[in-house]
């Protein structure tokens, strides 16, 4: 529920208690508002990830993901482990690693390493940045920097990129059962 001014006013002119007039006590503005900022899930950096064709995607700083070294930009990934795109939220990436659609559905399970099992197929960043296991074949793809921080985000985009339009049952359920 969005509260507005008149109803803010309103919430604390009607308060409980007895009918006394109060003075000072409760006077809205005395205080700075408290905001607590989300707790950080993940960690955002740069980094670039290449296939073996010379396609490219990018991490900026600020979150925003971008292809081919272009300004074709792509989702918006935040600390907090919201993916939006175009302001729309479409997937969060939880504490645990868990990915998911907007919609509740789990995707994959990802490690800090960036490690993750999808239906039959382990996948991670060897420590060259190549990335290991998988549909062998499927095209190579290097992360760069090999060592970013970021890893966990580096998977979670190659994931959601190379996911088909719909998560299947098998690969949902397998990371479900993964987990548990």
């Amino acid at each position: 529920m969005k509260i507005t001014i008149p109803m803010l006013a309103l919430l604390l002119a009607c308060g409980g208690g007895d009918s006394e007039t109060h003075t000072d006590e409760n006077t809205v503005g005395n205080e700075a508002p408290t905001t607590t900022e989300p707790a950080a899930v993940l960690v955002i950096a740069p980094f670039t990830m290449t296939d073996s064709g010379g396609q490219s995607v990018s991490m900026r700083a600020d979150g925003q993901l971008s292809m081919d070294g272009e300004d074709r930009l792509g989702p918006v990934f935040s600390a907090d482990g919201r993916v939006t795109m175009d302001g729309d939220h479409i997937a969060t990436i939880a504490a645990d690693g868990t990915l998911a659609t907007s919609d509740g559905e789990v995707i994959a399970v990802i490690a800090e390493d960036g490690s993750t099992t999808i239906g039959p197929y382990s996948i991670s960043f060897g420590a060259d940045g190549s990335l290991v296991g998988g549909n062998p074949d499927g095209p190579g793809m290097t992360l760069e920097p090999a060592d970013t921080p970021a890893k966990r985000l580096a998977m979670a985009v190659l994931v959601m990129m190379t996911m088909p339009g719909e998560v299947s049952e098998d690969a949902s359920s397998a990371e479900v059962e993964a987990v548990e």
